[in-house]
C-alpha cells in the first residue's frame, strides 16, 4: 500500500503552492527508488492543502524545510464515536415537532456528513454521494454502517416508512471516509478530500461523529480556513470517554473531549440520555458547546448485503439503534439545518448563537463541561427546569418523566457523603461541581456516594429511570466518612494535598500526569511548588470550576513549577503535574506552604490609578476609568475594540535575586462573553492566567515572576460574534513584591 502524506502551505495561492510542490516532486522522480512519488490529490477547494503518495524521507525533509511549508504530516486515522447500548426511545424530547409542525424541515438546505458510508435505503434520498478514499468502492458500501445511521438521524424521510429524521426534506451528501474493512476507521487524507468536495457542492453544515486523541494540524488548517472564508459550520462528537474510554487508555473523565472536537471555532456535542440525564460515557470538557439527545435512537441502516459486500445497490428495509455522541452530532447538524432554513441569510456566527441560544440548562447553572451551554430544543419549547435548593438533610420532590429536577447544596461539613433516593419511585442520582465535574460514580444508582467539601457549592440531579418513571420521592443525604485520596487520575480521584508534602511520581502506564486537591483551611495566601522532582516538571492551577487559573513552569526554586495564591476558607484548587517531556515517568515531592515560598517578599510598586500613573512605564492602549474600580474610584482598562480585536497593556521590570520568589500582585473584574472573549495576563509572552464571562471584582490576584528583566501583559481579545457585559476587562491595585 503506498504510504500517503498531507503537505499544507502557507499561502492560500493553489497555484504557486501547486508549481512548487510539483518542482519537489520532479526533483525527486528523477531519483532510482521502486516507488516514485507523485501527488495523490489536489483539493481544489483547498487551496493550501495537498496528499502526496510514495515520498521518502529525503523529499519529506526537503519539503518540511521549505520556508512555504507550514506542515508535512503522515495520513492517520479516527474512529467513529458510537457507543453500544439497547435501544429504547427517540428523539422526540428536543421538540422537534414544534419546527415540522410550522412547516421547517430542512426544505433546500444541504446538510452533509463525513463517515462510513451512505447505503441506499428506502427512507433515505441523497442529493450526492462520494468516496473520497476509494475509485474502486461505491460511497454506496458501508461495511460498518455507522454512516448510514448517521444519515438517518438528520435526513429520513417523512413517509410511510420507518421512523422521521430532524431534517426529512434537507439536501443531503454523503461522504465515505474509510476503508469498508469493518473497523471504521476513517483516514486524514480521505477527511480532507471529503471536506473539499462537500465545498465544492455548496454545502455549508457538516456532522463529523468520529475523532482521536491526536490532532492532525493539516485538517485543522482547512476546516478553519473553510469556516472563515465560506462559513461552513463543523459540529463534531465530543466522543465517548468519559466512562472508562473506549479508544483510550485511562482518560481523566472530566477532561476527555477529542479531536476535531477540541477546536474552538467547531461545535461540539455531548450526548443525553432519555431522562435528561447526560450519558456516563459522554466525554467531558471545556470545548463541549452543547449536548442532544443520542442514547438508542432508531435510525437507518444498511442491508445485511451491503455489510457482506454482496450488494451495494439494493435499498435496505432495515432500522436500529443507534447511541452516543455520533448519534447526538447529527441531530445537532439537522437543527442547524432547520434554523438555516428558518434564516437562509443568516451568517456561519448568526446561525451557531441562535442554535446555541435555545436550550435546556440541564446539570449545574450555566455552561458546564458536561452539557455545555444545555439540551438543544426548539425556540418554542419552555426552557424552564426545575430547580430547589437543598438545606438540610432530605427533600421530597415529583418527578415528571423525563424531567430531571436539580438541587443546590452547600455543605457545612466537609467529608464522603451518602445519597439515597426512596419513596414510591427510586430514580437515579448525579452529584455535579459548580463546572459539571462529576462527583458521583457514572452508575448514579441509589445510593451513591460523593466527596463535598464545606463551603462549596454542589448540584445533585435526580433523573427518572427508565425515563417514563415518573411520581414522588425522598433524597437523603448523610454523612459517611472524611474525604479521601483518589490515585490523582482525574479531578474526581484527585489526590488531597494539606498543608505540607505529599510524595507522588508520574505513572509509567496511564495518565502522564497527578492532579491534587487543595482545600484552603483558612483565609490567606498559600504556595504550592514541587520540590525533589527527579525529572522536569510543569504544572497548571485550577479553580473549582475546573478554570485554568495559571500555568508554571520554571517560576520555583530549582526551576520547579510552583504558584502563590490569595484564598478564602475551604475555597479548592486542583494542581495539574505533567512532565515537561511527555515520555518522562519518576518521584516528586507536592508541597503546600501557608504564605509565600522563601519568606514573605515586601512590596515595591504599587499602581492604584488614582492619580498620575508614574509607578510604572506602560504601553499599549489600555486607560484610565471611573466606571468600575476595585478601591477608590479609578482603574485601569482595556481599549473599546471591535469583533476580532485586542487591547492589551504591558510594564516592564528589572527583578533581582533576594532568595524570596517574586510576584506580581493586582485585582481584576472582567465583563464579557462567557467562552469566547478573554481576559489574558502574561509573564514574558507565557500565559499565566486567562478568564472569560462575568468575575466581579477578583481581588489579590498573585502570579510569580522570575529574575531579570519581566515583562507584565494585561491583554482583553474578542472573538469574531456578539458581546456581553461591559465588554471589557479592569485592572487595579497592580504591585510588585519581592
Amino acid at each position: 500500500m503506498s504510504k500517503i502524506h498531507l503537505i499544507t502551505f502557507k499561502e492560500h495561492d493553489n497555484g504557486k503552492n501547486k508549481t512548487k510542490l510539483e518542482k519537489h516532486l520532479q526533483k525527486h522522480a528523477s531519483k532510482k527508488m521502486a516507488k516514485k512519488p507523485k501527488m495523490h490529490d489536489e483539493l481544489k477547494h483547498t487551496p493550501r492543502v495537498f496528499v502526496i503518495e510514495d515520498a521518502n524521507e529525503e523529499l519529506l525533509e526537503d519539503l518540511r524545510n521549505d520556508p512555504d511549508v507550514m506542515f508535512v504530516e503522515e495520513d492517520s486515522v479516527v474512529y467513529p464515536a458510537m457507543a453500544q447500548s439497547p435501544a429504547e426511545w427517540s428523539h422526540t424530547m428536543m421538540d422537534i415537532t414544534a419546527f415540522h409542525s410550522r412547516g421547517y424541515t430542512g426544505a433546500g438546505v444541504k446538510v452533509g456528513y463525513l463517515d462510513t458510508g451512505a447505503a441506499p435505503h428506502e427512507d433515505l434520498v441523497y442529493a450526492g454521494t462520494y468516496n473520497a478514499n476509494s475509485t474502486t468502492v461505491p460511497a454506496g458500501a458501508d461495511s460498518h454502517g455507522h454512516g448510514t445511521k448517521v444519515a438517518g438521524i438528520i435526513g429520513m424521510r417523512n413517509n410511510t416508512l420507518g421512523y422521521v429524521g430532524i431534517a426529512p426534506d434537507c439536501l443531503l451528501y454523503g461522504v465515505k471516509v474509510d476503508s469498508n474493512d469493518g473497523s471504521g476507521a476513517m483516514n486524514s487524507s480521505a477527511i480532507l478530500k471529503g471536506t473539499d468536495w462537500l465545498v465544492g457542492q455548496g454545502v455549508k453544515i457538516i456532522s463529523c461523529s468520529f475523532g482521536s486523541e491526536t490532532n492532525s494540524p493539516t485538517r485543522e488548517t482547512q476546516w478553519r480556513d473553510h469556516f472563515n472564508n465560506n462559513g461552513v459550520l463543523f459540529v463534531c462528537a465530543a466522543m465517548n470517554e468519559a466512562n472508562g474510554g473506549q479508544y483510550s487508555t485511562d482518560p481523566d473523565p472530566d477532561d476527555c473531549v477529542f479531536y476535531p472536537g477540541k477546536y474552538d471555532f467547531v461545535i461540539t456535542v455531548g450526548c443525553v440520555t432519555d431522562s435528561g440525564r447526560i450519558a456516563a460515557y459522554s466525554s467531558r470538557g471545556k470545548a463541549v458547546d452543547v449536548s442532544a439527545v443520542g442514547d438508542g435512537v432508531m435510525s437507518t441502516r444498511p442491508s445485511d448485503a451491503n455489510y457482506a459486500g454482496t450488494d451495494w445497490v439494493t435499498p435496505s428495509t432495515l432500522y436500529s439503534s443507534f447511541n452516543g455522541t455520533s448519534c447526538a452530532t447529527p441531530h445537532a447538524a439537522g437543527i442547524l439545518a432547520l434554523y438555516k432554513q428558518m434564516y437562509p441569510n443568516y451568517t456561519a456566527t448568526q446561525l451557531r448563537n441562535l442554535f446555541e441560544s435555545n436550550v435546556i440548562d440541564y446539570g449545574v447553572e450555566g455552561q458546564d463541561i458536561a452539557y455545555g451551554k444545555g439540551m438543544l430544543v426548539s425556540p418554542w419549547t419552555s426552557k424552564t427546569v426545575t430547580r430547589a435548593t437543598l438545606t438540610g438533610s432530605s427533600v421530597s420532590g415529583t418527578l415528571v418523566a423525563g424531567k430531571p429536577i436539580i438541587y443546590k447544596y452547600v455543605p457545612t461539613v466537609s467529608g464522603k457523603y451518602t445519597l439515597t433516593t426512596s419513596g414510591a419511585i427510586t430514580p437515579r442520582v448525579d452529584a455535579y461541581g459548580v463546572g459539571g465535574n462529576r462527583v458521583t460514580g457514572s452508575n448514579s444508582t441509589s445510593p451513591t456516594v460523593a466527596d463535598f467539601v464545606a463551603g462549596n457549592t454542589y448540584y445533585i440531579g435526580v433523573y427518572g429511570f427508565p425515563y417514563t418513571q415518573a411520581g414522588s420521592f425522598t433524597l437523603s443525604l448523610s454523612k459517611t466518612g472524611e474525604l479521601a485520596s483518589g490515585d490523582g487520575s482525574s479531578f474526581a480521584e484527585s489526590i488531597i494535598l494539606p498543608v505540607g508534602t505529599v510524595a507522588s511520581s508520574i505513572p509509567a502506564t496511564t495518565n502522564k500526569y497527578v492532579i491534587f486537591r487543595f482545600v484552603a483551611p483558612s483565609a490567606g495566601s498559600y504556595t504550592f511548588e514541587t520540590w525533589n522532582a527527579a525529572i522536569d516538571l510543569k504544572a497548571d492551577l485550577y479553580n473549582v470550576n475546573l478554570d485554568k487559573l495559571a500555568s508554571s513552569d520554571d517560576e520555583g526554586n530549582g526551576s520547579n513549577p510552583m504558584f502563590t495564591r490569595t484564598m478564602a476558607a475551604n475555597e479548592v484548587v486542583y494542581i495539574k503535574v505533567m512532565p515537561y517531556n511527555s515520555s518522562n515517568t519518576g518521584a516528586f515531592d507536592m508541597k503546600a506552604t501557608a504564605g509565600t515560598s522563601g519568606g514573605t517578599g515586601s512590596i515595591r510598586k504599587t499602581e492604584d490609578f488614582e492619580g498620575s500613573m508614574t509607578t510604572y512605564t506602560w504601553s499599549g492602549d489600555w486607560d484610565d476609568s471611573k466606571i468600575s474600580a476595585s478601591t477608590g474610584s479609578w482603574s485601569y482598562k482595556s481599549y473599546a475594540i471591535g469583533h476580532g480585536g485586542s487591547s492589551q497593556a504591558s510594564f516592564t521590570e528589572t527583578i533581582p535575586t533576594t532568595g524570596v520568589s517574586p510576584k506580581v500582585i493586582f485585582d481584576y473584574r472582567v465583563s464579557s462573553e462567557q467562552n469566547y472573549d478573554f481576559f489574558e495576563v502574561l509573564v514574558n509572552g507565557v500565559s499565566k492566567l486567562k478568564i472569560s464571562g462575568s468575575t466581579g471584582w477578583v481581588l489579590n490576584q498573585e502570579i510569580a515572576l522570575g529574575t531579570g528583566s519581566q515583562t507584565v501583559t494585561f491583554k482583553y481579545y474578542k472573538d469574531g460574534s456578539s458581546s456581553a457585559g461591559d465588554d471589557a476587562a479592569f485592572i487595579d491595585n497592580v504591585r510588585i513584591s519581592y
